[in-house]
């Protein structure tokens, strides 16, 4: 029988040189669904505590995702998969438009905001 050997971080010989093309796009896209989660919570962290620090990160970090999905994840996806691809980041930063507008009218509708007395 084969030998069986534990090929984790470290390439024994015998063990393939690293992951596969459909491990390394299934990597890449966890991380950008991560990063995409982590934007989301930071976005709605900074509505409820009226954050501007939050916003600008979960912005910023959004708009980061959104640059490595295009020119990094969607470039190995095959024609329908990068359909659903782009039809399910459309669909997100759809509601995530239609929240922000909200926060952005509810704040309007409540006026300057008022600086604390020294």
């Amino acid at each position: 029988m084969g030998e069986s050997r534990d090929c984790g971080l470290f390439h024994a010989a015998g063990c393939p040189a690293g992951p596969s093309a459909r491990e390394r796009l299934a990597q890449d896209t966890a991380y950008s669904l991560a990063w995409g989660a982590f934007a989301l919570v930071l976005l709605l962290l900074s509505f409820g505590r009226k954050s501007s620090a939050l916003r600008y990160a979960g912005l910023i970090l959004m708009a980061l995702t959104q640059i490595k999905l295009f020119y990094h994840d969607l470039w190995w996806l095959g024609g329908l998969y990068r359909v659903a691809a782009l039809t399910g980041l459309a669909a997100a930063l759809i509601a995530l438009a239609v929240k922000y507008q909200r926060f952005l009218s509810l704040r309007r509708a409540a006026g300057p905001d008022v600086p604390a007395a020294d």
